[in-house]
């Protein structure tokens, strides 16, 4: 991956756990509702692909290793200077996890609380917690029982946008 495409490029785990519930991080901060997220972050220099990204922010934020099985979504925002920035959403199996933060963002004052929490994998237990991004929580709700079925993005390596976040590998 090159320069713009691992500053643009965020990753994100549907963190499926051994009794099949799934792992969020509950984030509460001073003035503002508290909302649930899936773990992962950016990519990173020394990060090879996004999976290896994944693996690596899995283990800072909930210190648990994963299988990764497929890329479910991928949503673009754009920042404030007219650029993309792309959240790349993998279905995953939580091998294990011991719960212990190790990422840096754990120690900047001011950031709030990332609380590792399991919710059964259904869609009343979805509709009751603030699930970030919405346009992602809107179609893991409406595809939650179909998650199987759905295909994985990253096979149509002839896409554009797939050639263009993977780079020249895809």
């Amino acid at each position: 991956m090159n320069e713009w495409q691992k500053n643009s490029t965020r990753v994100r785990g549907v963190l499926i756990t051994s009794d099949s519930r799934l792992l969020l991080l509950k984030r509460i901060k001073h003035n503002r509702r508290k909302y649930w997220v899936f773990p992962g972050g950016g990519v990173e220099e020394s990060d090879a692909d996004p999976e290896s990204a994944l693996r690596r922010e899995i283990f800072e934020e909930v210190g648990g290793h994963i299988e990764i099985h497929k890329l479910l979504f991928i949503s673009k925002e754009w920042w404030s200077n007219g650029l993309p920035q792309y959240q790349l959403f993998f279905l995953c199996s939580l091998l294990w996890w011991d719960g212990i933060q190790r990422g840096p963002e754990f120690s900047v004052p001011g950031s709030g609380q990332y609380i590792p929490e399991k919710i059964p994998l259904t869609l009343p237990a979805l509709r009751k917690v603030n699930l970030v991004p919405s346009e992602f929580a809107n179609f893991l709700a409406r595809y939650l029982e179909y998650l199987d079925l759905l295909p994985d993005f990253r096979m149509m390596k002839a896409h554009p946008l797939i050639k263009q976040i993977w780079g020249t590998k895809a």
